[in-house]
């Protein structure tokens, strides 16, 4: 879980998707607050860094320094890398027609969330049921601000 919203990385995460992806209520509800939960981590993280002298909010809420430095230089180049790969994959899911092709849909929409909010390694690389059960077991370890696609209105 994130801590409390930061206003400004809020004001420029809709900016970004606004400008990158266009409007994203025509995606799952799921996957659309994902995607702005991984671009909200992206811009967080950018933002925090440029006061200096000051811890960011992720570390302080680990509570142990190095650990939570550690998470956070992790999710920040996990963060960068999937928010550079997003527009391509939600090109890829808007050419899917999801009434001729519902299944198709349904599998990418899954793959995508396995991707990005279970952040399961080697998806490509893993079989449909294998994705389902590490989604399972994952399942209480994402990290997602709750409505925060909401916010972005």
């Amino acid at each position: 879980m994130l801590s409390l919203v930061n206003p400004e990385a809020l004001e420029r995460c809709r900016e970004t998707i606004a400008a990158e992806l266009g409007s994203i209520d025509d995606l799952p509800y799921e996957l659309s607050n994902t995607i702005a939960n991984v671009y909200y981590l992206h811009i967080r993280t950018l933002v925090e860094g440029q006061r200096p002298g000051s811890l960011p909010a992720q570390v302080k809420e680990f509570g142990d320094l190095n650990m939570g430095m550690e998470r956070f230089i992790e999710d920040t180049v996990w963060a960068s890398n999937m928010r550079d790969a997003i527009p391509e994959m939600v090109g890829a899911l808007r050419e899917v027609d999801r009434l001729t092709q519902p299944n198709l849909y349904a599998a990418l929409v899954d793959y995508l969330l396995d991707l990005l909010k279970y952040r399961i390694r080697d998806a490509d690389k893993n079989t449909g049921v294998r994705r389902v059960i590490e989604r399972w077991f994952r399942k209480k370890r994402v990290r997602e601000i709750g409505g925060l696609v909401d916010m972005l209105c």
